[in-house]
């Protein structure tokens, strides 16, 4: 059986600390990877804040740009056509719903699980040390964690094993994958498309210069793929069944962007 396409996306895995995202993160890339899905990348929230430059603390202000910077790796992940893993507690709510607008694929999954339960499983301390007054800003101490109305999957980790809520997950991951849902609006599709046209625009200029072929064909791959998923979304976007019946502006843009990249194909 021929295998399905996948359309690389971002996993955001949100919840309090101790609430198991980390764990569920790495299982699921395991997952993912056993089933022949290599182009998987795991951005854990501290493991990226440790790799950011500057000093960035934990007030809200501070957290808040962790978790954008966090987005812009996810984005550049998929842009190279990589499924991200994000595990970030991410606890405001208007910040998710901004990274959700800033991301063409965005599937968020709530850990729920009780402060008592998150505190039995703390064998770091921290929130013995956050009741303490060690932290200033320490989050379901000093300030909630705000629950979205609908996030896209909601797994219960205190009553439900590693094993089972991994295999929900990669269920839902898999069929969020195999979707071409592409998050936000007509607008927004136009921009990705703007920004697929200067992608376009600088493997010419790589082969203006006589760079590698090995490299060129790595930006034509992800290009095309990132091409070819936008056009179809725009499909969707306008509920047509042909792009000859897009508005005729965004129809050449992605007309010519594949025609662009078939041409630079043909030169290597």
């Amino acid at each position: 059986m021929k295998p399905k396409t996948l359309f690389p996306g971002t996993i955001w895995i949100t919840g309090p600390s101790m609430s198991g995202k980390t764990t569920l993160g790495r299982h699921l890339q395991d997952a993912l990877e056993s089933r022949g899905i290599y182009n998987v990348e795991l951005l854990d929230g501290p493991d990226v804040r440790n790799n950011l430059e500057g000093d960035h603390g934990y007030s809200a202000k501070e957290r808040s740009v962790v978790v954008f910077e966090i987005a812009k790796l996810a984005l550049e992940c998929n842009n190279r056509g990589n499924v991200a893993i994000v595990c970030t507690i991410s606890h405001v709510k208007e910040v998710r719903i901004a990274v959700r607008a800033r991301l063409d694929r965005f599937f968020e999954v709530y850990l729920k699980c009780p402060l008592d339960v998150c505190l039995s499983r703390d064998y770091l301390g921290n929130y013995q040390k956050a009741y303490e007054g060690d932290y200033e800003n320490f989050v379901d101490v000093t300030e909630p964690y705000q629950v979205s109305e609908h996030p896209d999957l909601l797994l219960d980790t205190a009553n439900n094993s590693v094993e089972e809520c991994t295999d929900i997950l990669l269920s839902n991951t898999l069929a969020f994958l195999e979707s071409r849902h592409l998050s936000g609006t007509k607008s927004k599709l136009q921009q990705r498309l703007r920004r697929i046209e200067g992608q376009v625009r600088g493997v010419q200029e790589m082969l203006n210069d006589g760079r590698e072929c090995r490299d060129i064909v790595q930006q034509l791959v992800a290009i095309r793929s990132a091409a070819h998923s936008t056009a179809l979304a725009l499909v969707d976007a306008y509920a047509l069944d042909s792009l000859q019946e897009v508005d005729p502006s965004i129809a050449a843009v992605c007309s010519s962007t594949l025609r662009d990249v078939l041409d630079l194909t043909k030169k290597l």
